[in-house]
């Protein structure tokens, strides 16, 4: 197994930078060169992991009808049974006024985390868990830091969840006005007279526009004055928000800039081509609120910016780390229309960048661990609320042997803990998340040896079985088996002859599917 191990990771695609869009021609088509089929690809890029039900159901009912399903997924059969079990399970649908969410209990916060590693594994809706987890790093928020800790389960449920797959405007002021960006940020404290730059400056670096995108420190300026007077009521703030529970938000206008202001946005559009954008004295809090997100997202405005800083993020979250201009395009035309008809501007891009057009163009993109753990239990057919199962993120002495508290926590992906506002560093990040192969490798041989606990053991016990019924006189038949739970019959060649080789050399079947999950090609989505 050891030698097996170090062939596969021979063959290891080097890490390397993200490149830039690509440009094609407008009249491009993608062609499938034998690779995996349009059903395949769909289901391993628009999902935590392929599964061989998933690969039946997108055939069944067609791809534009699968995906289309996905995008509506509140009527998706069994969602609103599974979200409710989620919710019996674990504590995360937390009222205003209970008592653990102001005085702060750290199964909140865990349970969070548990929640999470849940509805990726088992959730009908995975493109929608899919863009909760690219919006979560988008509008990161650290879930261990202060005051942050205790609302982080409200922002995730009021914030990201309901917007995820709707309007880009509400979904960024839920965010503004939620209390776990308000104190992650010092909303909370930005007040008239001395503002706070920080919240301002992530909106448009972070946010919307990108990094140095014709802004300057005097626009930054101006926009934290039309960001003040928010408040959130804190355990700590008693007198904030009269009237109100802990981790409700409210404005104070007594605390808020309401002269006028002017944001010089410089050679926004060319060389001597400013943007200017103007807000009026005397509007509220929440009034100005609303003209800076009219101003970002607006597609006569600074709209067009914002769409298209988000969709190449998005295609390269999706597609692949160096999109084709034109499929760019696309996405932003399908933001503007649907900006200008009222729909849902950021499900709009999210169907162009996983159209059939463009999905034999999908090149593979490095799965961070949570994904790569995640897709091996969902192939395996992992229940999540199997009576066996923790998911503990390490509160306890046995969590460093746990999925969270093990694996997660040493490569660096625990949910909710990143501690900058720029979130995780996305998949196209070979260098980071490249960093450490070994512990990668080794999941694998941990899951199918029983070294994590807390998973679905009848789960791995099935699978095991399954391949060692075919051992020894059969490995062909133990590799073709692999094959399909995994790679729906497209694992690479050289994975394959390895791997087969060691089956007919004598490898376990617990190590034969420990390999394939380690191996380089399990690695990609």
């Amino acid at each position: 197994a050891a030698a097996a191990a170090g062939a596969l990771a021979a063959a290891a695609p080097a890490a390397k930078a993200a490149d830039p869009i690509i440009s094609v021609p407008n009249n491009f088509a993608c062609a499938n060169l034998n690779g995996p089929s349009s059903f395949v690809l769909l289901a391993r890029k628009a999902s935590f992991g392929y599964t061989q039900q998933l690969k039946s159901e997108i055939a069944a009912q067609g791809y534009g009808a699968w995906l289309n399903a996905q995008i509506n997924y509140p009527t998706l059969p069994g969602w609103v049974g599974f979200e409710s079990r989620v919710k019996s399970e674990w504590d995360i649908d937390i009222p205003f006024d209970d008592p653990d969410l102001c005085s702060f209990n750290n199964l909140i916060r865990n349970d969070l985390v548990r929640a999470r590693v849940a509805r990726a594994i088992a959730s009908p809706a995975q493109l929608f868990e899919r863009m909760v987890e690219f919006w979560t790093d988008h509008l990161n928020t650290w879930h261990y830091s202060p005051e942050v800790e205790r609302f982080k389960s409200l922002e995730d449920r009021d914030a990201i969840r309901p917007n995820a797959l709707g309007k880009l405007k509400d979904l960024l002021r839920a965010s503004a006005t939620s209390p776990a960006m308000l104190n992650y940020l010092n909303g909370n404290g930005n007040d008239k007279g001395a503002p706070n730059e920080n919240y301002a400056r992530e909106l448009l670096e972070l946010h919307t526009l990108g990094a140095d995108v014709c802004y300057d420190e005097a626009v930054i300026a101006e926009l934290a004055k039309a960001l003040t007077g928010w408040r959130v009521k804190n355990n700590s703030q008693t007198s904030a928000c009269p009237g109100l529970e802990c981790g409700q938000v409210c404005w104070n206008d007594g605390r808020h800039d309401q002269t006028a202001k002017t944001l010089v946005f410089p050679d926004c559009f060319g060389p001597g081509q400013d943007y200017v954008f103007t807000i009026p004295a005397g509007l509220s809090t929440d009034q100005e609120l609303e003209r800076v997100l009219f101003m970002l997202t607006d597609p006569d405005e600074l709209g067009e910016k914002t769409a298209r800083f988000i969709a190449v993020k998005m295609a390269k979250f999706f597609h692949r780390c160096n999109p084709p201009g034109p499929m760019i395009d696309e996405m932003w035309t399908a933001y503007r229309d649907s900006y200008a008809a009222g729909g849902a501007d950021i499900a709009a891009m999210v169907k162009k960048t996983l159209a059939s057009k463009w999905i034999q163009c999908s090149k593979p993109i490095l799965k961070r661990p949570l994904h790569l753990a995640v897709s091996a239990l969902r192939a395996i057919g992992t229940d999540p609320f199997n009576p066996n199962i923790s998911f503990d993120p390490g509160q306890r002495a046995n969590d460093p042997d746990s999925l969270v508290g093990g694996f997660l926590n040493a490569t660096g992906h625990i949910p909710f803990n990143w501690p900058a506002p720029d979130g995780y560093p996305p998949p196209c990040d070979q260098a980071y998340w490249g960093a450490n192969q070994l512990t990668r490798w080794n999941l694998g041989a941990s899951l199918f040896h029983g070294e994590i606990v807390g998973l679905d053991t009848d789960a791995l016990d099935a699978v095991k079985a399954a391949v060692e019924g075919f051992l020894p006189n059969q490995p062909g038949l133990a590799m073709n088996y692999i094959d399909q739970i995994f790679f729906a019959g497209h694992m690479p060649d050289l994975d394959k002859v390895k791997i087969r080789e060691c089956l007919e050399a004598g490898l376990s079947g617990a190590d034969a599917l420990g390999l394939a999950v380690g191996s380089p090609g399990f690695q990609w989505y």
